[in-house]
């Protein structure tokens, strides 16, 4: 049996990637570690995180998981196919669940709906990121293309977007700033005739993911993954180094940020 990968992480992104109980949760395959780790955790928060990832490449990490990065206008990092991005919500694993069952979708997008509450305190520019990579996982990357959504309104209590698909259909993306409901994404395809919701909860919380697709046969339950954004993410980090593959993520990172009308 190969050893596990060893990890090592910034104090505050252990905390908000809850490091130490994906790491208990996956034994077999991670292992803590202050020297030479495998693969280091930094806190996308913080300004800079382009340059610490590349520099802990540089040191010999083989990986980085950067926990909810923000905006970046810079350049790529020179090794930017090493740097693994753990999102709140587009790193859930009903994500992918989602994208399968929209390929399966008979007829066009008609009508995406976006609706995000979030706590106070949070960092509304780095959500909607994760918010917009969701949507871009589900649709397709294609399907949103650079400057295809507008701010309507923003303030500190949330914000209102429109804008259009790359087939036409219009497409709402909001946020609300409360402590009434729990913290949660949802996402919902219409069509004319079927429509999928996506129920994408905080990676903090026990709330199942829901993935639910509605035909003229009634509604159907995907089955449920119990598993947090967290915890997949470093799975597939695992992957990508057990397979010694590369990644899109600073890519994705880029096209999400190009949505945005200037």
């Amino acid at each position: 049996m190969s050893n596990p990968f060893t990890v090592a992480a910034e104090e505050t992104a252990r905390k908000t990637g809850s490091i130490d109980a994906v790491v208990a949760s996956l034994p077999i395959s991670l292992a803590n570690a202050t020297l030479e780790p495998d693969i280091v955790a930094l806190d996308g928060s913080k300004t800079g995180w382009p340059e610490r990832a590349q520099e802990a490449l540089d040191r010999g990490a083989r990986a980085t998981v950067v926990i909810s990065p923000t905006s970046t206008t810079g350049p790529a990092p020179k090794t930017s196919s090493r740097i693994l991005f753990d999102w709140a919500f587009a790193s859930n694993p009903a994500v992918q669940k989602a994208a399968e069952a929209a390929d399966r979708l008979v007829a066009p997008v008609t009508l995406l709906e976006s609706r995000l509450v979030v706590p106070a305190g949070v960092d509304l520019n780095q959500v909607l990121l994760d918010q917009l990579t969701a949507i871009a996982h589900i649709v397709g990357e294609n399907s949103l293309p650079p400057g295809s959504i507008r701010r309507l309104h923003a303030d500190e209590y949330g914000y209102q977007m429109s804008g259009t698909l790359a087939g036409g259909a219009p497409v709402t993306v909001s946020a609300v700033v409360t402590g009434a409901e729990h913290t949660h994404l949802e996402i919902r395809l219409l069509t004319q005739d079927e429509s999928i919701t996506v129920f994408l909860p905080a990676p903090d919380t026990a709330i199942p993911a829901e993935v639910r697709m509605t035909t003229h046969e009634g509604e159907l339950l995907l089955p449920t993954q119990y598993e947090s954004a967290h915890r997949s993410t470093w799975r597939r980090a695992i992957r990508t180094l057990s397979e010694e593959a590369e990644t899109q993520d600073f890519a994705t990172l880029q096209r999400a940020v190009a949505v945005m009308h200037p």
